[in-house]
């Protein structure tokens, strides 16, 4: 059975490929007051998670993170600077999931 869901769907949007030193911001979109949370991983999956309605895209091991609350018109921009990358790495990809 099919139904719709009158909340706006979330999302999270970040610009790519970035490099050391550059910035970016993090744009999460969804309902006004939603809890934002950012998950991230080396790894990538596809686990449905049946409790949640979801499913699953970023494998372990992943970190996951409290971003903050949406305000009042479902936004939350979070601007940030790429670190250096460690040692002799010479490139990193990371598979962002936002909740």
């Amino acid at each position: 059975m099919l139904t719709d869901d009158p909340q706006p769907a979330s999302s999270v949007a970040a610009t790519a490929p970035l490099r050391s030193g550059e910035a970016t911001t993090l744009e999460f979109r969804g309902s006004a007051g939603d809890l934002t949370l950012l998950g991230w991983s080396a790894q990538t999956a596809f686990l449905p998670v049946a409790d949640l309605q979801c499913t699953l895209l970023i494998g372990a091991p992943a970190v996951l993170t409290v971003v903050g609350n949406l305000n009042g018109t479902g936004a939350l921009d979070l601007p940030l600077t790429v670190p250096a990358l460690p040692g002799s790495t010479a490139a990193l990809t990371l598979h962002l999931q936002a909740a």
